[in-house]
């Protein structure tokens, strides 16, 4: 199998027209060696325990979440309500602080996904959010801060997006 089959099957199976187990059989087929959507599940477990967050619980109400992450190209921010602060960090990676309430329903906590060298964050509550930048220069930055306010004290981005979805002034500085 040549390493154009490959990428289409792969194609195919990210875009929904095959499913996992069809796409595994057509690489069975064809005779290839080492189907990558085989070991896929290894991958995103040792993945998922790289990145998971270490908890800090501060009060019966408040709750903090921090991830050390990888250098990442793009960075996504969701947020409904609260407050976004980009900082100067000391490292290479990205280091991102979640400071979250309690009382919120299961639904609202925080949703961090690293995918292709982007950083998404969904934040449905109301949270505190610190990041922490390496010094140099990322592609895309886009925030939908939803009545969040936002402080840019450190932005080396290329391209800055900015969404609000509230008649709330937000205060970005």
């Amino acid at each position: 199998m040549t390493g154009r089959d490959e990428r289409r099957i792969l194609e195919l199976y990210e875009k929904g027209f095959l499913t996992k187990e069809e796409a595994i059989s057509c690489y069975s087929n064809l005779g290839s060696e080492g189907c990558p959507l085989s070991t896929e599940d290894e991958q995103n477990s040792r993945w998922n325990r790289r990145f998971l967050p270490n908890f800090k619980i501060f009060s019966s109400q408040k709750w903090m979440e921090y991830y050390d992450l990888p250098l990442l190209s793009s960075f996504f921010l969701t947020i409904r309500d609260g407050q976004v602060y980009f900082k100067r960090g000391d490292q290479e990676g990205i280091q991102l602080e979640i400071l979250s309430w309690d009382g919120q329903e299961p639904q609202q906590l925080p949703n961090v996904e690293v995918d292709e060298n982007q950083l998404r964050v969904h934040l449905f509550g109301k949270s505190q959010v610190t990041v922490y930048l390496p010094e140099c220069w990322l592609s895309i930055l886009e925030l939908k801060v939803g009545q969040a306010s936002v402080n840019l004290e450190y932005a080396p981005f290329e391209d800055i997006t900015i969404e609000s979805s509230s008649d709330k002034n937000n205060r970005i500085s």
